[in-house]
């Protein structure tokens, strides 16, 4: 089992990067909104509406990846 709890603590981080990623540009698109216009009008991830949303649920799957890979170490 250390094998799998290992995989599965790596992509906690990975999920709790990416989720914070997401929910920081959610809110700065709220915060900075001329900068973040001239940022969207040349992506092509719509990601200003449904980054909070987004970034909280991959954040919460982080932490929930987290928390099993600790049982499983137990």
């Amino acid at each position: 089992m250390p094998i799998v709890s290992l995989v599965i603590f790596i992509l906690g981080f990975a999920f709790l990067a990416i989720g914070a990623t997401l929910l920081t540009f959610g809110l700065s698109s709220y915060c900075f909104n001329s900068i973040w216009n001239t940022v969207a009008q040349h992506s092509k991830i719509p990601i200003r509406g449904k980054g909070i949303l987004i970034g909280s649920f991959i954040l919460f799957l982080g932490f929930v990846a987290l928390a099993i890979s600790a049982l499983l170490n137990i």
